[in-house]
């Protein structure tokens, strides 16, 4: 069995082994030899019948010389009625690959000729969909020879290749003066929606056949990617499997999407009917999906698609955060949601030009301004009063940034939270969960502090198992080794997990771990400070009045806080706005945010993304539509124009990518956040943006600003 067939690695397999065992004795199984497909069958532990690259599986499953495999897109849609897919899988990316580049000696729209690769259908059949798209049609050869020696054999030219030769023609020096298309980045640019590239598709005799053993493959799938995005030494091992630098390998795999969620479904339903648009297509197929079943001492939904069912989704739902009232609409939520849509309907009643003049003379805008601007469409006007509001109170041309990393130092979790795609339940140590030991801790910080990092943003799971010894040891071993290393740690939710766990009152508790090496508080665990919403989304969490609680206790003991906000869930307009007020009400009293941060909600693998998808929100018909960058940019704007009294606004590109947080810059912001050297909790739901320091200050230069590194408390470390 060669290492490609059961891939080694130090970490045991992840899944059930009743699981791996039914699977191979019931389904023959098909892989693609690329290093998209890597983490899918890295802990997998089942040998493959049959390997190669995308047309070889694609025949072999057409063929019935195996069950199941992940196959091409469009080869899948030309063979649907023999095909069905598991729910929780498929290969994709909202915007860059990294992997499909047409690699042209001149630009897009004038290339004549083009040379295509014959290992994956749906790469051809993409590329010529953006060719016409655009309204040209170039003529299409075979690859038969070198690209660099197509390219100088004439103009106008270009040359399509996937997988491992596109990442690494990225390195070589004979390719290095042509015009790299990713065409990833076209087709978001065109559609604004992901790109499915792959789906695991299981032909459907094996599926009526042995049912239980397609179902139990899915869950396989998913414990495996969970499994490499844990593993610390994970993407070395791919990065030497596939001879590809470290480096390239882990960019690639930020860009790549595993989680076959709503928003993939629509981009690869739009991607068939423009495919038969263009005649590439006979008939858009309606996917069928594997029936899901769960693990007989399982209580949670086993992959991250699941029913479409609403009452299957309801009682998933339920079931996951433990709250048979999560979902309810009460008389007491009833007379909430009455005063939040007056509170909207009088924004909309506002002269939105006398709200910006009223911001623009130094005036404080009240609450129903706030709803009249986060109503409106004038998201360029909005964005200049935020913008010079943001240089007067803080006026510089500046741009601050920090090096630091996220510490997620376990990922145990009680809370059962239904936005939250990366905690396991205590215990679940083959599903990916994990508590980091001191040393580990202090491995990354020494990491951090050698590529110039000076802070670690450090929080975690509600883990039943860790009291106030645990974090005080930690946190003096940190201080003991690096002791101007600033620790921004544990949210307001954690605080409280801890003062229960301890028996200790709030104060004491911050008392403690200040004394310990606490320096402060970050923001996390706010989502959205309104009760009602917070029980649906968090029924075990702190509510609104501990968490604003805690933060004014942690600045009346000396200790910074940050404030931040997660909209764009189950969330009225009205109720981001009633959010707002409450850090500034705090603030106003104390003085103790130095930040505040907003961000939109990252669905991928969460349960209540499918709540949302079913329907079955509280009050769904009162809710806003799904968020877009030009509602995280004038959300933003108003959060800098309502919250007069924080100084520093931070742009979330990590939820956002680096084109939009560099846009912010002009919508209020005037800090980029963190490097991010390591983040955890919004890549587990699919979204994994990366940058370098030298991104950062690729990014503020060419924005028009100063680019400055800051520490945690915003003093100067380094000017650009």
């Amino acid at each position: 069995m060669s290492p490609l067939d059961l891939i080694e690695h130090s970490a045991a397999n992840s899944g059930s082994d009743a699981d791996r065992e039914l699977v191979a004795r019931e389904l023959r199984i098909g892989r693609i030899d690329f290093l998209n497909m890597y983490p899918m069958h890295w802990a997998l532990g089942i040998e493959p019948t049959a390997s190669g690259v995308p047309t070889d599986v694609n025949a072999a499953i057409v063929a019935g010389e195996i069950d199941v495999a992940c196959m091409s897109s469009i080869e899948y849609a030309r063979h649907a009625d023999e095909l069905v897919l598991l729910p929780s899988m498929c290969v994709s990316a909202e915007g860059a690959v990294g992997s499909i580049f047409a690699i042209a000696n001149t630009q897009f729209e004038d290339i004549t000729d083009v040379w295509v690769t014959p290992q994956s259908a749906t790469s051809v059949v993409l590329l010529q969909l953006l060719f016409r798209l655009r309204g040209i049609q170039p003529k299409v050869h075979v690859l038969d020879a070198p690209p660099a020696e197509i390219l100088a054999a004439g103009d106008r030219r270009a040359v399509l290749l996937i997988g491992d030769d596109a990442l690494r023609a990225r390195g070589s020096a004979a390719l290095a003066k042509h015009v790299f298309v990713d065409l990833g980045e076209r087709w978001l640019a065109e559609t604004g929606l992901p790109m499915v590239y792959a789906v695991w598709a299981v032909r459907r005799d094996a599926a009526e056949r042995a049912p239980e053993a397609a179902a139990a493959l899915d869950r396989l799938l998913v414990a495996s990617v969970r499994r490499f995005a844990a593993e610390d030494d994970a993407i070395d091992q791919a990065a030497v499997r596939f001879e590809i630098d470290r480096h390239s390998a882990g960019t690639y795999f930020d860009r790549l999407h595993y989680d076959f969620g709503i928003n993939e479904r629509k981009g690869l339903i739009r991607f068939l009917r423009l495919a038969s648009e263009q005649g590439q297509l006979e008939t858009v197929p309606q996917p069928s999906f594997v029936e899901q079943t769960r693990d007989e001492d399982d209580t949670l939904p086993i992959t991250t698609a699941g029913s479409a069912d609403p009452e299957v989704v309801r009682s998933s739902y339920l079931t996951t955060v433990g709250s048979s009232r999560a979902l309810d609409e009460t008389p007491e939520d009833d007379a909430h949601i009455e005063r939040v849509l007056e509170l909207e309907a009088l924004g909309r009643e506002r002269d939105i030009d006398d709200v910006l003049n009223r911001a623009l003379d130094g005036v404080r805008i009240d609450e129903i301004d706030a709803a009249a601007l986060l109503q409106s469409d004038r998201l360029v006007d909005i964005g200049q009063v935020a913008h010079a509001l943001r240089m007067e109170r803080a006026p510089s041309d500046a741009v601050t940034f920090i090096v630091d990393r996220n510490i997620n130092y376990t990922n145990y979790c009680l809370t059962d939270c239904g936005f939250c795609a990366f905690y396991r339940r205590p215990g679940d140590v083959q599903g990916g969960g994990y508590l980091h030991d001191a040393d580990t801790i202090l491995e990354k910080i020494q990491e951090t502090v050698d590529l110039g990092g000076t802070a670690a943003l450090m929080q975690g799971g509600h883990n039943p198992e860790l009291d106030i010894e645990w974090y005080v040891e930690l946190f003096q071993t940190v201080k003991r080794t690096h002791p101007t290393f600033h620790l921004h740690a544990l949210s307001p939710p954690e605080i409280q997990h801890i003062s229960r766990r301890s028996k200790l009152s709030v104060p004491e508790v911050l008392g403690i771990l200040r004394d310990a090496g606490l320096d402060s508080l970050p923001g996390g665990g706010g989502e959205v400070l309104v009760d009602r919403v917070r029980r649906v989304m968090a029924p075990k969490k702190t509510k609104t009045d501990d968490w604003l609680g805690i933060m004014r206790t942690a600045q009346r003991m000396g200790l910074s806080t940050t404030a931040t906000m997660m909209y764009g869930h189950v969330e009225l307009l009205g109720e981001r706005v009633l959010h707002m007020q409450g850090v500034r009400d705090v603030q106003d009293e104390t003085q103790g945010f130095r930040s505040f941060t907003s961000w939109t909600f990252q669905p991928g693998g969460t349960p209540l993304a499918k709540v949302i998808e079913a329907g079955i929100a509280p009050y769904a018909k009162h809710l806003p539509p799904a968020p877009t960058p030009f509602t995280y940019l004038l959300t933003q704007a108003v959060s800098r124009i309502y919250i007069d009294n924080i100084a520093n606004v931070q742009s979330s590109w990590v939820t956002q990518g680096m084109k939009v947080g560099q846009a912010a810059l002009m919508f209020g912001a005037n800090d980029m956040g963190s490097i991010m050297i390591e983040e955890n909790v919004v890549s587990s739901a699919g979204t994994t943006y990366r940058a370098s320091t030298e991104d950062f200050v690729h990014a503020i230069t060419a924005a028009g600003f100063q680019p400055i590194q800051r520490d945690t408390l915003y003093r100067t470390v380094k000017e650009y």
